[in-house]
């Protein structure tokens, strides 16, 4: 039996969507930085060499000082262009978003491979419902368990082009943190890509999962510590200008993740 092109497009979108949807905190951010998932238990992945060596590195691709990342790897982000710097740093310039609404509409209207409105809605405005909640013609929406993003459109189904997987891009502006195995944190708002990341700065270390087994053999690399699992530490971290307290804990090696309490 023979498919057309967009028969298993949406064949394949979907067997993405249901594992997108069995994704917890960190599985999702080891796929888009090209680890992949270590055989046999406790849970662990295999990640490549991330030493520095004055390269910069963005999802699984490595940079030269000098390098741009590729336009297609940053497509839907607010980053124009990226280029790495030395010292493994990142320089981006953003896009500046005029955000003109024509005379007349309600709102803006946005897509998913753009940062700033593509157009204005105006007249009669498409509505879409999605987990239980209505949406407006041009809002993004973030299905419930997934790690997908949706833009509401006329005849919106949940699938592509409608949908998509969500990109990560974390890695622009955390470069040293990530070359020096800190940890990713991710807040209750945001399972998907970390929202920001720390570094040691000397947390007393003690176990965190009775149920963890410390002599499993896995452990975490944080900073120079090796951390053993089911241990780690509780700390605060910064988000408009609220001190957000979070739980960081060597749970799926060899990153440390930190969530939110």
């Amino acid at each position: 039996m023979r498919y057309s092109s967009s028969v298993l497009i949406t064949l394949l979108y979907c067997i993405i969507q249901d594992i997108q949807a069995a994704d917890y905190v960190g599985v999702y951010f080891y796929k888009e930085i090209g680890c992949y998932k270590k055989d046999g238990t406790p849970p662990q992945y295999e990640c490549p060499n991330f030493s520095l060596n004055g390269t910069c590195r963005f999802r699984n691709s490595v940079l030269k000082i000098g390098d741009k990342v590729d336009k297609e790897l940053i497509k839907g982000s607010c980053h124009a262009d990226c280029q790495c710097t030395t010292n493994g740093r990142m320089n981006c310039t953003d896009f500046g978003c005029p955000d003109r609404l024509k005379s007349g509409c309600s709102h803006f209207k946005y897509s998913l491979d753009t940062c700033c409105d593509v157009d204005s809605v105006c007249g009669p405005i498409a509505e879409c419902t999605l987990d239980g909640e209505t949406y407006q013609e041009g809002n993004y929406m973030y299905p419930k368990n997934s790690c997908e993003v949706c833009i509401c459109d006329v005849n919106f189904k949940k699938e592509s082009p409608f949908c998509r997987p969500r990109k990560c891009f974390d890695q622009t502006n955390h470069q040293v943190e990530f070359f020096g195995y800190g940890a990713p944190v991710f807040f209750k708002d945001e399972k998907c890509c970390p929202s920001t990341w720390i570094t040691d700065e000397g947390d007393a270390i003690r176990k965190m999962n009775k149920k963890a087994e410390p002599n499993s053999g896995s452990f975490c690399k944080f900073g120079d510590k090796i951390i053993q699992l089911g241990y780690g530490f509780e700390r605060k971290v910064k988000r408009d200008w609220r001190d957000i307290p979070v739980h960081c804990e060597c749970s799926l090696p060899p990153f440390l993740i930190c969530t939110e309490i």
